[in-house]
């Protein structure tokens, strides 16, 4: 498990990297921000499968045309698949609303292949009520261990998974099987991180905007079913802030202490601004810290479910969302954090939207304890960064920082579609011709690694 000590580090890392994710958009002086609503949509963690759809972004990136929907009627796209217990199995897929599309199951140990029945059910109630017209969204697959095998699955290692659909039985596509079963007391992490995206830094953007968070989010906690005592999903510009001095993780035991049973805590919220200079940051030396000394905290705290952060128990989890928790096992009980043990700082970078609930605004000191050591941090990760290759443009003498202007590009396109998310599922990559600031063949495409049946 982790020391106290790199727990520390694990924590000032969270924070370093929000500063670098921030500095894509700052302004071109010393500006005070107030920030935004909207989350950004969290990019799905990899996985290791065998189909791509790379012929899907293919398509948009030739004529920016968009697929109809009907084009996916039939179609699932998956992630890995989970042991989580010695009977039951579940893979997070995505699949429309509604779909009756059943799956097949397949484990072969050495010559012998073993067909299992399967079972799917969506992640949350679907359409989601924030996103009406996107009717693509994530579903549990779950898989029912017969008794035969499983004494098999007990003393052996993962057998060879596949997967088709019923329609399809000849047609089995390999998927990764993880023993995600809690074997021992003890867990290797103390604390595992859901991290969501570094924004426009991968073709996701092709797909829908929220379908992927759900499923990003619940097949990150199934990875760390027994590995990790807690997870935690979280934004790079969001930071859990414990008061009094205290550590996040002791403040997570006293809660554990307090509430054996609980299966979540759940961290309520708050908009945070802060003066920045970020716009004359010409390389990795110049970022400095020192800005988060003193910031401005709204006054206003978010209620639970909205904007709010959980941090849960991996094991005790069904169903989880971004904001809360969908469902537990064995009706585990979900806490919330008072306000005055601990509250999420969001500093979002680009400028503030009309909707945001205020009523005034504190000054805060609570970050600045962790600045010396986020500058230890970051000196120690500027020499490792020299030794990787492909690293050259991070030790440019003068970065391009067009980063203001790529996110005010894509926030005015965003702010127009949010107006018509009543009539069309909204998605980022309606709005990649809108960014004029960086062209496309700039942009990091990464691979789609669905599974796609």
């Amino acid at each position: 498990m982790l020391s106290k000590h790199a727990a520390w580090r694990l924590f000032v890392l969270t924070l370093a990297l929000s500063v670098l994710a921030m500095i894509a958009s700052s302004n071109y002086r010393c500006i005070t921000q107030r920030f935004p609503t909207t989350q950004p949509p969290p990019r799905r963690p990899n996985s290791t499968t065998t189909a791509k759809i790379n012929p899907i972004a293919a398509e948009h990136i030739d004529n920016g045309a968009h697929i109809s929907p009907s084009k996916y009627d039939r179609k699932v796209f998956l992630m890995d698949a989970y042991l989580v217990d010695d009977r039951t199995i579940r893979i997070t897929t995505i699949r429309k609303c509604k779909s009756n599309i059943r799956l097949g199951f397949y484990l072969r140990f050495n010559a012998t292949t073993f067909a299992l029945h399967t079972s799917s059910r969506p992640i949350q109630t679907c359409p989601w009520f924030f996103a009406g017209k996107c009717n693509f969204v994530g579903y549990f697959t779950q898989i029912s261990v017969p008794k035969v095998i499983v004494p098999t699955l007990v003393s052996e290692s993962m057998p060879e998974a596949f997967v088709s659909t019923e329609r399809d039985k000849g047609i089995r596509h390999r998927v990764r099987l993880h023993d995600a079963r809690a074997k021992k007391p003890t867990r290797k992490h103390e604390l595992a991180v859901c991290l969501q995206p570094i924004f426009l830094l991968a073709d996701w953007t092709i797909l829908i905007q929220f379908f992927e968070v759900v499923t990003a989010v619940n097949d990150c906690v199934l990875r760390s079913r027994g590995k990790a005592k807690y997870v935690v999903s979280s934004d790079l510009d969001e930071i859990i802030v414990p008061f009094h001095n205290r550590s996040l993780l002791n403040l997570l035991h006293s809660f554990k202490t307090a509430s054996p049973t609980a299966a979540a805590f759940i961290f309520l919220s708050s908009y945070a601004m802060f003066e920045n200079c970020w716009a004359e940051v010409k390389d990795p030396a110049s970022i400095s810290f020192g800005n988060f000394a003193e910031v401005k905290l709204e006054k206003y705290i978010w209620p639970s479910g909205l904007r709010s952060k959980v941090i849960m128990v991996p094991e005790l989890i069904r169903g989880a969302h971004v904001h809360n928790v969908l469902r537990t096992e064995n009706r585990s009980k979900i806490v919330t954090v008072r306000e005055d043990d601990a509250i999420v700082f969001h500093l979002r970078r680009v400028a503030k939207r009309g909707n945001i609930t205020t009523n005034g605004t504190k000054t805060s000191r609570e970050l600045a304890r962790f600045i010396k050591p986020c500058e230890k941090l970051w000196s120690e990760r500027q020499k490792r960064i020299r030794d990787i290759p492909g690293t050259e443009i991070l030790h440019a003498k003068i970065w391009p920082n067009r980063g203001l202007q790529v996110m005010n590009e894509l926030e005015k396109c965003l702010v127009h579609d949010f107006r018509h998310r009543a009539e069309t599922c909204n998605s980022l990559f309606k709005c990649i011709d809108a960014i004029q600031a960086v062209s496309r063949n700039e942009w990091v495409w990464a691979k789609q690694t669905w599974t796609l049946l």
